[in-house]
C-alpha cells in the first residue's frame, strides 16, 4: 500500500518538471527574438502588412522602440483614386430671340401743320406748243420727276416738221389736244378752213405716234365767235381756254414774274396756261409744280379737271397768245 503511494507520487512529480521544461524552452525562444530584434535585425512582415521605419525621433502610441525599429501598421487601406475635376464652360444664360414682325409698312413722315392744305382742288397745266421743239425735253423731265400729268395743245406746222416730239408726250400719260393747224386766227377763217385745219393736225398727230383722235382744242390767240364755237361742236371738239395767263410768252417776262403770277392767282378748278418754247414758263417749272403741290393741289390733265369740275373757270375763253 505504501509502494503504491510512492509511485503515484514520482509520477505525478515527473508531469510537473516536464512543464517547467517545456515552459522553460519557450522563454529561452522570446528572449532570443528579443535579442536579435535589438541587433537591428530585420522582423518578419506578415503579407499584406506594411512597415515603416521610424527615425530616433519618431513617436508611436503604443510605446517607444530603438532607431531602425520597424512600426507595423495594421491591414493596408485601399485607397480610390479621386478624380480630377474637368473644367466646365460658363453657361451662357439663353437669350430668346424677339419673334420677327412682318407686314408692317413704316408710315410716312407727318407733314407739319398749315404747311400743306389737303384736299385743296385739282389745277391744270397746258401748254401750247407751236414754236419750237427746244424746251420740250426739259419741261417732260421737271412733269416726271414731280409725276405730274399735263395738257399740251399742238399745232399741226410744229408737228409736221418735228414729228419725233409727239410719241414722248404721249408716251409719258400726258394729255394731246389741238391748237390748229397754222395758228391762224379763226375768226377770219370760213367754215371749211376750220374743218381743214382741224383735220389736218389730227391726221399728223396720229401719224407722229400720238392718238388717233382729238378731242380738245384751243383757239389760236384765244380768238373765236359764236360762229367757230358752233363750227368746232359740229367736228367734235371742246374747246379749253385758261384761267391764269402769266404771259411767259411775253417778251420781257421773267420766270419770277410767272412764279408771282401763278402764286396770286391760282386756285382750285384753274387752268394754267403755259408755253413751249418760253424761256421764261420753263424756267419757272419746277418753281410753279412745287408752290401748288405745297398748297395740296393735284396737277392734273384738262379732262380730268373737268370730270371733277365741269364749271372750271378755265373753259371760258380768254385772248392769248
Amino acid at each position: 500500500m505504501k509502494g503504491q503511494s510512492r509511485s503515484a507520487g514520482l509520477h505525478g512529480l515527473r508531469r510537473v518538471v516536464g512543464f517547467a521544461v517545456i515552459l522553460l524552452v519557450l522563454l529561452g525562444a522570446s528572449v532570443s527574438c528579443k535579442i536579435n530584434a535589438n541587433e537591428g535585425d530585420s522582423v518578419p512582415v506578415p503579407p499584406g502588412v506594411t512597415a515603416t521605419p521610424l527615425g530616433s525621433a519618431d513617436t508611436i502610441t503604443s510605446g517607444t522602440t530603438g532607431a531602425g525599429d520597424a512600426l507595423l501598421t495594421g491591414t493596408p487601406t485601399l485607397v480610390t483614386p479621386t478624380a480630377t475635376p474637368v473644367p466646365t464652360a460658363a453657361v451662357e444664360p439663353t437669350v430668346t430671340p424677339e419673334p420677327m414682325v412682318t407686314g408692317i409698312v413704316t408710315a410716312r413722315p407727318t407733314r407739319r401743320p398749315g404747311l400743306i392744305r389737303p384736299s385743296a382742288g385739282p389745277i391744270a397745266l397746258t401748254f401750247d406748243c407751236g414754236y419750237n421743239a427746244e424746251s420740250l425735253n426739259r419741261i417732260l423731265v421737271a412733269l416726271a420727276d414731280y409725276d405730274v400729268r399735263a395738257t399740251f395743245f399742238l399745232e399741226g406746222v410744229w408737228v409736221e416738221r418735228s414729228p419725233q416730239i409727239v410719241a414722248p408726250i404721249a408716251a409719258d400719260g400726258h394729255e394731246i389736244g389741238s391748237h390748229s393747224y397754222s395758228h391762224r386766227d379763226f375768226t377770219d377763217l370760213t367754215e371749211e378752213e376750220v374743218a381743214y385745219e382741224l383735220a389736218r393736225t389730227e391726221a399728223l398727230v396720229a401719224w407722229a405716234g400720238g392718238p388717233p383722235s382729238l378731242s380738245l382744242f384751243r383757239y389760236p390767240y384765244g380768238a373765236r365767235t359764236w360762229e367757230t364755237d358752233r363750227w368746232i361742236v359740229e367736228q367734235g371738239y371742246t374747246s379749253i381756254g385758261w384761267s391764269i395767263d402769266p404771259r411767259g410768252w411775253k417778251r420781257g417776262t421773267t420766270s419770277e414774274d410767272v412764279i408771282e403770277a401763278v402764286e396770286a392767282q391760282a386756285e382750285s378748278g384753274d387752268i394754267i396756261l403755259m408755253h413751249c418754247g418760253s424761256r421764261a414758263d420753263e424756267d419757272a417749272l419746277e418753281a410753279v409744280i412745287t408752290l401748288l403741290q405745297s398748297r395740296g393741289h393735284d396737277l392734273v390733265t384738262v379732262s380730268s379737271l373737268l370730270a371733277d369740275t365741269p364749271s372750271s373757270p378755265g373753259v371760258p375763253e380768254r385772248q392769248a397768245h
